[in-house]
């Protein structure tokens, strides 16, 4: 067991032992290591001014670089990390070449998003330099999905990364910073404790469980990307803490037997992933989820415990009947996802439960999987309304149909009606026309900001049309074609 949280910064190891456990990364950062590059702007993940990264011992002598939001982050998070920050990046003064391509590419304006946005580049240009290659513009974009900036605009920001790719890499040394974290054994439960707040990182699945079982009033953490941005100024974070993340294999992705199995710690990063290799047309519904630093530190299972009704992943795992197990000291429990929620942000999980794992069957019928949102901006936001299908044809006849909406109750939930009405019959436009109809007894459409209770009823049979248009067994158009992603 250890005391005290131990990382990398600048150029060697950090102890900290009189931080509150519920102070962010990003106060810390800038209030007692003076780190003033990271930026303080909506101090809810959302514009990325507070990029940092995150180096951790890949097992092969070298790191495995992420980039994370410090104010999403509990600073006992960064025990056993290298933390690299925007100063950390220049070498003697010189600015370094995703630096330099900012500046010569005129990528920055009122500059206060830009030192972000270099971190972003930088850990790109890394893993593009590690694996031989250049970085692409989409690529570029893709990463730079979490950041917000209003002066520049992005085409020459892009052009920074793309340019970039042109210079060697101004490389960590690595060897030197794994050598350092090795006397940080993550092999040992956290338990830290400092001016009456404590944070509990348990090493294995029994100490995780004990102490779910031995703190009622500790508030379970994994990456802290929901319930952190729930707090500033409506409230204060918990005093107290519970973390999944060190839990040893907590974070395993693999195929046992018929059926995709997330561990209980899985990253979104890497449960989306997995699906979209066995469902390739998630592919660009996973790009859009989120941003690449909150589905690195996010995990699938607290996407589906915070119960939202818009939340991306419940309705795609919904429409693959997966199913939850729970677990707590004495036992543990599979509960169909369909009998999960029991209410707004609610679910049937026990005060002294967790998540275990999740798991998707894989059948031996072939299923067409799609997914849908439509929100207001292309990246990273939240849906009005959202949907998933797994269809299963017999020629044009419809075996199966599984069919799941976010943003039409307060609950992600299945259409039932809507299934009912397809099952059985041929997959054309009367059976649009069904699917349609039968929306009306499925749902009673939610009334809110992101959306009125009729825009939502329209969208939704806008996305069982485009659904078809996607599926029908002649002429099936391209997803790009057919997807809607932003507002009427």
């Amino acid at each position: 067991m250890t005391d005290s949280v131990r990382l990398w910064h600048r150029g060697e190891i950090v102890e900290v032992t009189d931080v509150p456990a519920d102070s962010t990364v990003l106060a810390w950062l800038r209030t007692t290591r003076r780190s003033m590059g990271t930026r303080e702007g909506c101090n809810e993940g959302d514009c990325g001014a507070c990029a940092i990264a995150l180096g951790i011992p890949d097992g092969r002598d070298g790191l495995s670089v992420s980039v994370r939001h410090a104010c999403t982050m509990l600073v006992p998070m960064l025990h056993g990390t290298a933390l690299i920050t925007v100063e950390d990046l220049a070498r003697d003064g010189e600015l370094q070449p995703m630096q330099r391509a900012m500046v010569d590419n005129r990528g920055s304006q009122c500059g206060f998003c830009t030192p972000g946005i270099v971190v972003s580049l930088w850990r790109l240009h890394h893993d593009a330099w590690a694996s031989g290659r250049t970085l692409e513009p989409e690529e570029v974009r893709t990463g730079l999905s979490g950041h917000i900036c209003r002066c520049t605009g992005y085409r020459s920001i892009v052009e920074a990364g793309v340019a970039a790719s042109a210079f060697p890499e101004a490389l960590l040394d690595e060897g030197v910073i794994v050598h350092a974290l090795g006397a940080i054994a993550r092999d040992r439960d956290l338990d830290y404790a400092a001016q009456g707040t404590t944070y509990l990182a348990p090493a294995t699945t029994d100490a995780l469980l004990r102490g779910r079982r031995d703190r009622p009033d500790a508030r379970l953490v994994a990456g802290g990307t929901d319930v952190l941005p729930d707090v500033p100024g409506r409230g204060e974070l918990p005093a107290h803490w519970l973390a999944t993340s060190r839990v040893r294999g907590f974070d395993e992705v693999r195929r046992v037997n018929d059926a995709l199995v997330f561990g209980g710690g899985a990253s979104i990063e890497a449960a989306w992933s997995a699906l979209a290799a066995e469902f390739p047309t998630l592919e660009r519904g996973w790009r859009r989820f989120a941003s690449p630093p909150i589905r690195e530190a996010g995990t699938l299972a607290g996407n589906l415990v915070t119960g939202s009704p818009v939340g991306d992943s419940a309705p795609l795992l919904l429409a693959l009947d997966a199913r939850i197990v729970l677990a707590n000291v004495d036992s543990e429990r599979t509960v169909p996802l369909d009998d999960f929620y029991s209410g707004y942000r609610q679910t049937v999980m026990a005060p002294d439960e967790v998540v275990l794992r999740a798991e998707v069957p894989l059948g031996d019928v072939p299923l067409d999987v799609r997914m849908f949102k439509v929100a207001r901006r292309f990246d990273n936001d939240i849906a009005a309304v959202s949907a998933a299908f797994a269809l299963s044809l017999d020629g044009d006849t419809i075996t199966s149909a599984r069919v799941a909406f976010g943003g039409m109750s307060a609950t992600p939930s299945r259409a039932l009606a809507v299934e009912s009405a397809l099952v059985g019959g041929a997959w054309d436009q009367a059976a649009v026309l069904r699917a349609c109809a039968a929306i009306e007894s499925d749902f009673q459409p939610l009334d809110d900001v992101r959306g009125s209770a009729e825009y939502r009823r329209r969208v939704a049979f806008g996305v069982i049309e485009r659904w078809w248009l996607q599926t029908r067994p002649l002429n099936p158009l391209p997803v790009d074609e057919t997807e809607v992603w932003t507002f009427a």
